[in-house]
């Protein structure tokens, strides 16, 4: 898969120079205030759940994992349109994002309760298919970048 980013608008950037100690204090704040946690609505259960950020290669597998997942076609008006879906894929990748970012996920009471034998599987135990992939997205969502994904979807 080849990736073309486009530069839009960069070239009119603010050009200020910036010191070392003024990159060092941005890159720190803006490490320090990532989001760590989000609540999400989970509505088959009639509450939140809370998840934690997912490590930089978690997010990435995932993402990476949902975009294999997904073929398209360039149609004649030079749009790509979906032609298919590895589902099993994009279930895998979702059950593993929520496994990695739900603590009660991997409680090992719960898994013994429910008779799970690859700990991955309890997403879709509790959530199901459908609900697992939704809920991972959302997860996705909270946690991603968003202004890389805008450059990329341009």
């Amino acid at each position: 898969m080849l990736l073309i980013i486009e530069s839009k608008g960069w070239d009119t950037m603010n050009t200020n120079k910036l010191t070392l100690e003024d990159f060092t204090k941005k890159a720190i704040s803006k490490f320090e205030n990532r989001k760590m946690v989000t609540d999400i609505e989970i509505d088959s259960f009639g509450g939140t759940l809370t998840f934690t950020r997912p490590t930089e290669n978690q997010l990435i597998e995932y993402t990476n994992d949902n975009a294999n997942a997904v073929e398209t076609k360039e149609n004649s008006a030079g749009k790509h349109e979906v032609i298919g879906m590895n589902m099993p894929l994009m279930l895998q990748a979702s059950k593993k994002l929520l496994y990695n970012t739900c603590s009660f996920l991997r409680d090992s009471e719960l898994q013994k309760a429910m008779n799970i034998m690859d700990p991955y599987d309890i997403a879709s135990q509790i959530f199901g298919i459908d609900e697992s992939i939704e809920l991972a997205g959302k997860v996705a969502s909270e946690f991603k970048d968003n202004k890389v994904e805008e450059i990329i979807k341009n």
